[in-house]
């Protein structure tokens, strides 16, 4: 399946909104035998002030929305409109917990916790 990256800046340079489009995905698995009810995850970027992801995307497992955000980071990173070292993918379930964060530049969020 393949997927787009789409990144919205305001006239500021700021980031809006970003996501990726896939083809359509059935809303529950056929795992063992057993169905899994597919979950939605939300995507939100953080640099300070938070950018709601208001769409989301539906995993089986949360395992499985961390590994997307580690490839949205790895993404973003070759981004050269992304300048903001302190930008973070925040994972959240569909109750509102964050699960997850996984920052854009990993270096740039460990020099600063020193």
């Amino acid at each position: 399946m393949s997927s787009i990256l789409e990144v919205f800046y305001s006239s500021s340079g700021r980031i809006t909104d970003c996501g990726f489009r896939f083809g359509s995905v059935s809303g529950s698995l056929e795992y063992n035998g057993r169905r899994k009810t597919m979950r939605t995850y939300y995507f939100d970027m953080k640099d300070g002030v938070p950018t709601r992801d208001r769409t989301g995307l539906e995993f089986a497992t949360s395992a499985g929305a961390i590994e997307h955000s580690r490839d949205l980071a790895r993404r973003l990173r070759h981004d050269p409109r992304i300048t903001d070292r302190r930008l973070s993918i925040v994972v959240v379930d569909e109750s509102g917990a964050e699960i997850h964060r996984e920052p854009v530049y990993p270096t740039a969020v460990k020099v600063s916790l020193s």
